[in-house]
């Protein structure tokens, strides 16, 4: 990319929105998979991940309410997150501005790493939650509370490939040798350490004959006669 429209890996700015194109973007499959995965973790535990315990709610995972507080707080913000990331995915080509542009790879970046390792924190406790649970009454919300598990699972991996493509946009971006103009000169003389000689210049220097030299001197100047203009 030679062109700093085309910079952080878009397109040209102003070129026409191509909806087969974007939907086979992996950044757009992979933002799709981790929004899918965000309603069902937050969807399984806000539904089957709470039961009734006289008046207070528990949570199945050993009635560790921290434990669905976690999971239902990582699913909500990123489903929203993912929908957020899709709308910009499809602005991405438009956005003329370098700075904008850098903003908003960067949010990316930070984002996706932020919560591939949060999910991974959240996978790992419910799952040790999970492990040291009764069993509940009747059996309900066993799947329910098992797909949450797996889906934070496959979150990890989700939001990790996000991450590993806005990095690849970010050193795209901030590798200044794309930006270079092309001005320069390709015949350089000495391997490039000056530039090349003026046409007919030569190494030895020449000069001019001094024009007062054929001048008469001071004391023949003052036999010079001289007619006074008239006015």
């Amino acid at each position: 990319m030679n062109n700093m429209n085309a910079a952080f890996g878009a397109a040209k700015a102003g070129s026409a929105f191509d909806p087969i194109g974007y939907v086979m973007r992996p950044q757009v499959i992979l933002r799709f998979i981790c929004w899918l995965c965000s309603v069902i973790v937050f969807g399984c535990i806000s539904a089957k991940g709470w039961y009734k315990e006289g008046k207070l709610d528990k949570c199945l995972y050993n009635k560790d309410n921290n434990a669905c507080r976690l999971g239902s707080g990582l699913g909500l913000i990123g489903f929203l997150a993912s929908i957020a990331f899709l709308v910009l995915e499809a602005l991405f080509q438009n956005l003329s501005s370098i700075k904008i542009r850098r903003r908003v790879v960067a949010f990316d970046l930070g984002f996706s790493g932020v919560w591939s390792v949060l999910y991974l924190i959240c996978f790992a406790y419910l799952g040790i939650a999970w492990a040291k649970s009764d069993y509940p009454p009747f059996g309900e919300g066993i799947n329910s509370c098992r797909a949450a598990i797996a889906f934070s699972f496959f979150s990890i991996a989700s939001w990790a490939g996000c991450t590993y493509f806005a990095h690849q946009r970010w050193v795209s971006g901030t590798d200044m040798t794309q930006f270079a103009s092309g001005f320069e000169n390709e015949d350089i003389g000495g391997g490039g350490a000056g530039y090349s000689a003026y046409g007919g210049a030569t190494d030895e220097p020449t000069y001019q004959e001094n024009p007062f030299t054929n001048m008469p001197p001071s004391d023949q100047m003052s036999n010079i006669n001289y007619t006074a203009p008239t006015y």
